[in-house]
């Protein structure tokens, strides 16, 4: 049983129908890990992000990421972006 929720924000399949058949796997994947992790800030990094301020991070691949921050009261993962590194983050 996942210890974590997911929430998905509206608009949010648009990040997703526009991975490829690699990207969506580890994606997927990337989820299961963050949901069932006892603290999912420790498989990422806390960095300005560009439209979100500062979030976690986690690398998909070497070019596409994972943007999300954490409501620990409610344990619940609210998800942001999936993009490569000039939509995900401020600066480069």
């Amino acid at each position: 049983m996942a210890k974590w929720k997911l929430q998905f924000p509206k608009g949010f399949h648009r990040f997703v129908k526009g991975l490829g058949p690699i990207e969506l796997k580890k994606f997927e994947r990337r989820l299961k890990d963050l949901e069932d992790s006892t603290d999912p800030s420790e498989l990422a990094e806390y960095k300005n992000t560009r439209g979100y301020g500062r979030c976690f991070v986690v690398d998909l691949t070497g070019s596409c990421r994972l943007a999300f921050d954490l409501d620990f009261s409610k344990h619940v993962i609210l998800l942001f972006i999936i993009g490569d590194h000039k939509e995900v983050y401020e600066k480069d």
